[in-house]
């Protein structure tokens, strides 16, 4: 019952948990959608703006791909945290 639902208090907190794999966390390219499926890389570019990128991988396959350069190793493991604040940010203003 905070100030959005007009109690007139102070605004409700939200937490939110994440289960990451270990492996794959601290990438700095996550792949989106072929660039065949146009509707996938529409939403995929909406929702990550400037960070999308259409890329050719050396397996020959054309992406969209969201890139995290010039992240040396030993901040890799926060990339989860900044891809969301990341998301957070272009979405919700916070």
């Amino acid at each position: 019952a905070g100030a959005e639902a007009g109690g007139g208090g102070p605004p409700s907190l939200l937490r939110v948990g994440a289960v990451l794999d270990p492996g794959e966390a601290p990438r700095l390219v996550d792949l989106g959608p072929d660039a065949g499926d146009a509707a996938a890389c529409r939403a995929f570019r909406r929702f990550w703006g400037a960070r999308a990128e259409l890329r050719k991988f050396k397996d020959g396959r054309i992406a969209e791909a969201c890139v995290w350069e010039g992240v040396p190793p030993a901040e890799r493991p926060a990339l989860p945290a900044r891809a969301a604040a990341f998301a957070l940010g272009r979405h919700l203003g916070a």
